[in-house]
């Protein structure tokens, strides 16, 4: 992937529209023509602001083309802690035998178990349809649960658990709410100054012992003291 110098010089001739996951930090007066840059990136927190700003240039993410394959890492991630397949695979490489009653009594299912989902945008909802049909309670997070409603039909307000296993909740009235409810939390948020250290000391301290941690943002969304502080004293397991 070429670097913004490589990106500075390619665009020196001048071009309208910019189609790149980096935006160089001089690219208004290096492209003075330019109209528009599409990230390949679902976030913009890299797009250097101080050049840009005022400037007529419009910028636009790839929000939303990610949410198959993250929502499936996601899964996959939840799925290889609970089964302790990151052991099995550590073990084959040393051409150990693990013994079956020891690594068994550390198999864990999925299913029944209640997913949290911080930040409820195509990612979250994609992974929140997986959690459901492998028998999942989801609860999701969310700035404003009323202005949406999923196309699974999902609705903007919180379900009786009778009828539906996702619930949503508003920020950030439920954060440690869900937290404390969840054997699994998937982070979803995008990075801005309201979410940079959005899961602090606070919520690590609100999460189960054993609750695993999937961040698939910007690391600046975890505040890694706090992570690092929780993870010595127990307060949550390996994060993926």
């Amino acid at each position: 992937m070429p670097d913004a110098e490589e990106v500075s010089e390619f665009v020196g001739a001048g071009c309208d529209v910019m189609l790149t996951f980096r935006v160089p930090q001089d690219i208004a007066t290096r492209a003075p023509a330019l109209k528009w840059i599409q990230l390949l990136s679902a976030g913009a927190d890299h797009v250097p602001a101080g050049p840009l700003t005022g400037s007529a240039i419009s910028i636009t993410t790839a929000s939303g083309i990610h949410a198959t394959p993250i929502a499936e890492y996601t899964i996959a991630s939840m799925l290889a802690y609970a089964h302790r397949i990151h052991l099995a695979i550590r073990a084959q490489v040393r051409r150990e035998w693990m013994r079956s009653g020891a690594f068994m009594a550390g198999v864990d299912d999925i299913r029944g178990q209640t997913l949290g989902i911080i930040g409820y945008g195509s990612i979250g909802r994609e992974t929140a349809r997986l959690a459901a049909a492998f028998g999942m309670k989801v609860l999701a997070l969310k700035r404003d649960p009323l202005d949406h409603v999923d196309p699974d039909g999902v609705p903007g307000a919180r379900r009786s658990r009778g009828q539906d296993s996702r619930a949503l909740f508003p920020v950030p009235t439920n954060r440690e709410a869900i937290l404390r409810e969840s054997d699994h939390v998937s982070v979803t948020l995008p990075l801005t100054d309201h979410t940079r250290n959005f899961i602090g000391e606070r919520e690590f301290a609100a999460m189960k012992p054993a609750a695993y941690l999937v961040n698939i943002g910007r690391g600046a969304v975890i505040d890694e003291r706090a992570m690092a502080a929780a993870l010595t004293r127990r307060k949550s397991a390996a994060p993926a």
